[in-house]
């Protein structure tokens, strides 16, 4: 199952990042044009990705507490951040351009279960001139041993 399911995303993480790329044209209908931007290889699992307003592809590891970047023109990958305390990252909301919530915690993929209280709320602010977001916990969660992703519900009140 596993397996079935990375597939699933990298099919996904292509199509996001070419049919929301400022930079292509799109396909005309019945024609199919694709290609990959990233390969991960196997072991890394990649999950709840999201488009920057530069084109860049922005995402979690469940497989480490990273979080990725991916230029969609010259394929390269950088790592932007990763948990210390943490071993995957899920979700991400943005409230504002470049501004975004992201989810991390202690997660098991052998058995798909959380560590109860291991989840927080990081602030992942891509607003500067910096290459690497400022990135700052926000709130944790007691309760919560992982998030199944994130969304904003009023960009405009920031939630």
């Amino acid at each position: 199952m596993g397996t079935a399911w990375m597939f699933l995303l990298s099919q996904i993480l292509v199509l996001a990042a070419y049919s929301l790329s400022d930079s292509y044209s799109t396909p005309a209908a019945g024609s199919t044009q694709e290609r990959i931007i990233y390969d991960f290889g196997k072991g890394i699992w990649p999950e709840n990705i999201i488009l920057r307003h530069n084109g860049n592809v922005l995402g979690g590891l469940l497989s480490t507490p990273q979080i990725f970047e991916i230029d969609p023109i010259t394929h390269e990958c950088k790592i932007t951040h990763t948990f210390e305390d943490k071993t995957g990252v899920f979700g991400f909301a943005e409230t504002e351009p470049d501004l975004f919530y992201a989810v991390a915690s202690n997660f098991s993929l052998g058995t798909f279960e959380g560590v109860e209280g291991s989840a927080d709320l990081y602030e992942l602010d891509f607003r500067s001139l910096s290459q690497d977001p400022k990135i700052r916990k926000v709130m944790d969660f007691p309760a919560a041993g992982w998030f199944n992703g994130l969304a904003t519900l009023d960009g405009e009140k920031g939630l």
